[in-house]
């Protein structure tokens, strides 16, 4: 494995582990509007995509009023909010940084392609 190959994998684990924790701080952030459980939400997902087929943007929508109006007896916890937030910020720097690598591999390795190309 060449150094450029290693600052590639290296920049998409990167990456893809900030898409993963953006993703749980957003989940956290709206933790006020989620009646159900995290392990429940591709289900839920699933529902409402069958009710967009079956009955188009509005029967979507009207899911989601039922998903929404269950919500609304469960209370925001602004601290898992903020929370989820930085989550969220820390999560864009991981992709930020992953982005840095992987332009690393393109641009920054001695006797690759990419620098002929450039060069």
């Amino acid at each position: 494995m060449t150094p450029a190959d290693k600052l590639n994998l290296c920049g998409i684990l990167v990456s893809g582990a900030g898409s993963t924790v953006a993703m749980a701080g957003v989940f956290f952030q709206m933790n006020g509007y989620f009646a159900i459980k995290w392990r429940d939400i591709p289900a839920q997902l699933w529902t409402v995509f069958a009710k967009m087929r079956s009955g188009g943007v509005a029967g979507a929508l009207s899911q989601l009023n039922v998903d929404a109006r269950l919500g609304e007896t469960k209370k925001e916890d602004r601290g898992k909010s903020l929370f989820g937030f930085y989550c969220v910020l820390f999560g864009f720097l991981l992709q930020m940084l992953g982005s840095g690598l992987l332009f690393w591999a393109l641009f920054g390795s001695n006797g690759s392609v990419a620098c002929k190309a450039v060069g």
